[in-house]
């Protein structure tokens, strides 16, 4: 199944762009609904990185070990595509993608395609939940004028 969530953002595309790239701004925007505990996470995402961490949701339960592969990163269409699962999760294929809109707007979209046997349909709803509050805490980290690049 895939889901697909898009806002808009007030901010530069080449500054959601930069942020997008680095583990601080991926920890930040998923504080609270979900935290990762790993030594092996690069500070910034490049083609073919790997990692693998264990989830918590909430910050306090414990989850599975999640494994990812930065499949590639084009800079010149600001896109991210990462292939990942862990758990009951077969297949969570992520791809995040940029597009301005103006000098100080731009379109936000995650794309996530989720294979989990006879749970992908639940795995899915807590996908669109999951990015929904991830966008608003991207919104939240640019209304602060915290920008972490």
């Amino acid at each position: 199944m895939r889901a697909v969530i898009r806002s808009i953002m007030d901010v530069s595309a080449e500054t959601a762009w930069d942020n997008v790239q680095l583990r601080k701004t991926m920890f930040y925007i998923c504080d609270g609904l979900l935290s990762f505990k790993s030594h092996n996470l690069p500070e910034r995402f490049v083609d073919g990185s790997e990692a693998h961490c264990k989830l918590w949701f909430f910050n306090k339960v414990p989850a599975w070990t999640h494994y990812w592969r930065i499949s590639s990163i084009d800079a010149d269409r600001m896109i991210l595509d990462s292939e990942e699962y862990g758990g009951l999760v077969k297949r969570w294929h992520h791809i995040i993608e940029i597009e301005p809109l103006s000098d100080n707007q731009c379109v936000y979209t995650d794309y996530i395609d989720i294979k989990a046997g006879l749970a992908t349909p639940l795995i899915w709803l807590w996908a669109k939940v999951f990015y929904r509050y991830r966008q608003r805490r991207w919104k939240k980290l640019i209304d602060l004028d915290f920008y972490i690049a």
